[in-house]
């Protein structure tokens, strides 16, 4: 039986038995040519026939034991040198090897496998996250994106001696003296460096290149701490977005071109590569539904594309379109480029609007409305304003007034097109103190009513 990457029979086992007397006759299974081993070296060594290269057999069926035996083969891919590489799984029935194989092979998946590096050679970290990440790729099992994401930060790890030590010469000290020394990065990036680390680590302990694993069991390395500290994102206020609308409502398109593609944001709390992606085939104002089935990301080479999917399986979603959404996409329409893709916002090139151009583009006209401005050295050493509004503030801009409007998580999750609702759940601690206050109120007013206030008078 075969199935994908996988060989399963029941084979006949031949085993020689001992305290024969030499010379030991082999026949050649196609030419029928005889040839004798004088020693347990000439046995090992004589497997195919020198005349016709076709395999050799015992002459004597009284020289070897027989025994039968079920075996689960299973195809690893091929090692750094482009060799074919099996492993192969015994047992007393060909389900018990399929069912050992299978639990190997589970093992593999949470390192990303099926590769198996040669264990004779001296692989270094950097070249199993590398040859993991190209197989991944390979396997469909990441996103050009992702692996893009994953050689950055590999070329991080590279500018430390970590990287180009053999794996099974690195110490627990030196994985400590690696992660302390990235501690002045992002969380987010000292994530991904840990990630790939313990990765690769996992996969060296599984295929046995190791033997202890560092990121396992009761003294384990644990993921350091940043030492930056990250201001959290904060949805603009109710007088901020008014201010924000206002401009972009009244100022010509001739002098804001992106002043649909950001009330659209506004107004649905859609991601800026959603945005981008959006074709008019995704558009139906009629009966005002708009659908978001992709989004931009970027290829290995870091150029910008089109997706062929959403962010995540639960932004691939469609939006019931609210006044201001449609009269966005109703603008919008009506000043479209025509494109090979149909796409709804595209630059006069009919090339594809890069997300920075659109934050730029933000900032500058926050610092006309004056929303949260700031100064700042640029790259001369120049003074210079800036606001520190990007197009995600308004996708959190939406979800708060979303919450504010008490809307259910489920259904808000379900907008934003969040994978996790713990995400969805963080937006119902970031509301405008109008909100708050008025909030509290009604609270207050409860408490009076039920007559939870009544003693308040006889506090002495």
């Amino acid at each position: 039986m075969k199935l994908e990457g996988i060989t399963v029979g029941t084979y006949t086992n031949r085993k020689l038995k001992t305290n024969l007397k030499f010379p030991i006759k082999k026949v050649c299974k196609k030419c029928k040519s005889t040839f004798e081993c004088n020693n347990k070296k000439d046995i090992k060594s004589l497997i195919k026939c020198p005349k016709c290269k076709a395999d050799l057999d015992y002459l004597n069926s009284n020289d070897y034991y027989t025994s039968k035996v079920s075996k689960a083969i299973l195809n690893l891919g091929k090692d750094l040198n482009n060799k074919p590489v099996k492993k192969t799984f015994t047992g007393k029935t060909e389900e018990e090897a399929l069912r050992k194989l299978y639990a190997y092979k589970d093992n593999l998946e949470k390192t990303e496998g099926p590769i198996i590096l040669n264990r004779t050679a001296n692989f270094t970290l950097s070249d199993i996250i590398k040859h993991l990440k190209d197989e991944a790729l390979k396997m469909g099992k990441i996103s050009k994106n992702t692996y893009k994401t994953n050689m950055a930060s590999l070329k991080r790890l590279q500018n430390h001696k970590l990287a180009f030590k053999p794996v099974n010469k690195v110490s627990r000290m030196d994985i400590l003296n690696y992660f302390e020394s990235i501690r002045d990065y992002s969380a987010s990036t000292i994530k991904k460096q840990f990630e790939i680390v313990a990765q690769a680590f996992t996969y060296a302990y599984y295929q046995k290149l190791i033997n202890q694993n560092f990121f396992e069991g009761y003294n384990k390395i644990g993921m350091p701490s940043s030492n930056v500290v990250t201001e959290p994102i904060t949805a603009l206020t109710i007088e901020e977005e008014k201010t924000l609308i206002e401009y972009l409502v009244k100022t010509p398109y001739s002098m804001c071109k992106h002043k649909f593609l950001l009330l659209l944001l506004i107004s649905t709390g859609m991601r800026i590569g959603e945005a981008l992606a959006i074709s008019t085939d995704d558009v139906d104002i009629e009966n005002g539904k708009l659908s978001i089935k992709r989004t931009l990301t970027k290829d290995v080479d870091n150029t910008t594309i089109i997706g062929t999917t959403a962010k995540t399986y639960s932004g691939k979603r469609t939006l019931n379109l609210n006044t201001m959404s449609r009269k966005a996409l109703n603008g919008a329409l009506q000043h479209i480029i025509k494109n090979k893709s149909n796409l709804i916002f595209c630059k006069d090139d009919k090339t594809l609007y890069e997300e920075g151009s659109i934050n730029s583009a933000l900032k500058r006209i926050c610092v006309k409305c004056n929303i949260r401005v700031k100064n700042y050295l640029n790259k001369s050493g120049n003074e210079t304003v800036t606001s520190e509004v990007h197009t995600h503030i308004l996708r959190h801009t939406f979800a708060t007034r979303c919450v504010e409007a008490k809307i259910a998580p489920a259904v808000l999750q379900k907008l934003m097109g969040h994978t996790d609702i713990a995400t969805t759940m963080k937006y119902y601690v970031n509301v405008d103190d109008h909100f708050e206050i008025s909030e509290y109120k009604n609270v207050e007013s409860y408490l009076e009513k039920n007559d939870l206030f009544l003693l308040i008078n006889e506090i002495s």
